[in-house]
């Protein structure tokens, strides 16, 4: 039973945190870029439960340097769970040129993935 606590409580604060970063409440914001630039120096440095809500908060208040490191995770990352996070978080830029870039990006990518399933 006390793991589906813990587990339902992260999955709450998971919420949480991606309703406040939504809504610009500013001590979550600073505290998820805060958690994003952390990551962007050391990428094993993130909480796995959190790391999506962060990516988020990355690229919502980042800037193209923000947006092209992301890209270029979502390009060296083989794991599947991690680069769907990834890719979601490219679509969550506020920067219109970053948007359609993110569209282009995405759809090369699916056209690539189809390809190599008839390599």
């Amino acid at each position: 039973m006390k793991k589906e606590g813990e587990y339902l409580t992260r999955r709450l604060q998971s919420l949480l945190i991606s309703v406040a970063v939504s809504y610009g409440d500013v001590n979550t914001v600073k505290e998820a870029t805060d958690r994003f630039n952390q990551w962007m120096q050391n990428t094993d440095n993130i909480d796995t439960e959190l790391q999506g809500r962060i990516f988020d908060a990355g690229i919502m208040y980042g800037s193209e340097k923000e947006w092209m490191f992301v890209k270029n995770q979502y390009l060296n990352v083989l794991v599947p769970s991690k680069r769907s996070q990834l890719m979601k978080a490219l679509a969550k830029s506020r920067d219109y040129s970053l948007l359609s870039r993110c569209s282009n990006f995405s759809k090369s990518t699916m056209l690539d993935q189809e390809l190599e399933q008839y390599r």
